[in-house]
């Protein structure tokens, strides 16, 4: 992946999170991208993503993400980020560091997470 197209990926990613909609995620999700998760079954397919982030969205609806940083890999990019919304009626937080995969068209073919799910847990649980 060269600088030029590693760059736009991580600006539509940014774009993406400053005011996120499921059906959006075409945007910077290839038809066929896998999403490994932590705590949550690995989806294929785009259509599997609308529908988990549309669940997502349901439980944060104003959740956000500013990107901190990100670098290169052989494959595509690491995007350092913090998601923050609410949820349990208090503010939830967490950094996450997300691996993807990005074809010739610029698309993320696949995305691994990687983040600490307690705060999550933490804020749904006090909500209960």
């Amino acid at each position: 992946m060269d600088q030029a197209a590693a760059d736009e990926f991580v600006h539509r990613f940014a774009t993406y999170w400053q005011a996120p909609k499921p059906q959006d995620l075409h945007q910077i999700l290839a038809e066929d991208v896998r999403l490994v998760t932590p705590r949550m079954p690995t989806t294929d397919g785009l259509d599997a993503a609308v529908e988990g982030f549309t669940g997502l969205f349901e439980l944060i609806p104003d959740l956000t993400g500013q990107v901190h940083r990100w670098g290169p890999h052989q494959d595509g990019v690491f995007i350092e980020f913090t998601l923050s919304g609410t949820l349990g009626g208090g503010p939830v937080s967490w950094r996450a560091i997300d691996s993807f995969d990005v074809g010739p068209d610029g698309l993320a073919t696949k995305r691994v997470s990687f983040f600490d799910p307690a705060p999550i847990a933490e804020a749904a649980n006090s909500g209960a």
